[in-house]
């Protein structure tokens, strides 16, 4: 079974159908200028039957693509850290559907990663965490084998 996305121009007050959207939905916005998307929100209430699961992705650290030093990207992504196995999973923020996964080895500076996928490198180490924050030290991170960011210790927030 393919993906099946639905599309929406969105103007006003909208309510859907029940079962009509999964739990990424896409909406689609005109006419907004590419140096408002950082400040553009879209207000969402919903309602849930009774009597589902709910999921927990675990504590989550957030940060900017241009808090690293990536200045034409602005893209908030997701740092999750997780044991049994231990690896780690980057996201693109509120959306599991765009999720990398890489096991971690424990070194005397904490749990060190490396992302590669479709020539997009981070060779990372998670140095710290915990509820209130987490402390990554980046060695690398490249496009195509060309550093894009500026490498470094970074503190992220919690999600």
């Amino acid at each position: 079974m393919g993906w099946r996305h639905l599309t929406t121009v969105v103007s006003g007050t909208r309510s859907y159908n029940s079962g009509e959207y999964g739990g990424n939905a896409y909406f689609v916005v005109e006419e907004l200028a590419v140096s408002n998307l950082d400040d553009y929100k879209v207000d969402l209430t919903w309602t849930c039957a009774t009597g589902q699961n709910d999921i927990d992705l675990g504590q989550g650290w957030q940060l900017r693509a241009s808090d690293l030093g990536c200045t034409d990207y602005i893209q908030k992504m997701t740092l999750r850290y997780f044991t049994s196995p231990n690896r780690v999973e980057l996201q693109q923020y509120g959306n599991p559907n765009y999720t990398l996964v890489e096991p971690t080895t424990t070194t005397v500076d904490g749990e060190a990663f490396v992302f590669e996928d479709w020539g997009f490198t981070i060779d990372a180490t998670l140095t710290s965490w915990s509820s209130t924050g987490a402390t990554v030290q980046i060695d690398e991170i490249a496009l195509n084998g060309i550093n894009i960011c500026t490498t470094g210790t970074y503190n992220l927030a919690p999600e």
